[in-house]
């Protein structure tokens, strides 16, 4: 879903607040992470 949004509106995504909160949260949830999830915590400049 994130990735949908990040498709269709990559700079409105930046700034965002709720998208890098669900991201974050799925980043701490996890052993490792998938390439989709690499790919947008790249786009959200999330360091994970």
């Amino acid at each position: 879903m994130l990735q949908d949004v990040r498709q269709r509106a990559p700079e409105w995504i930046l700034t965002q607040r709720y998208a890098r909160d669900i991201l974050t949260a799925v980043i701490e949830r996890r052993r490792s992470l998938t390439p989709e999830v690499r790919d947008l915590a790249d786009a959200i400049r999330l360091p994970y």
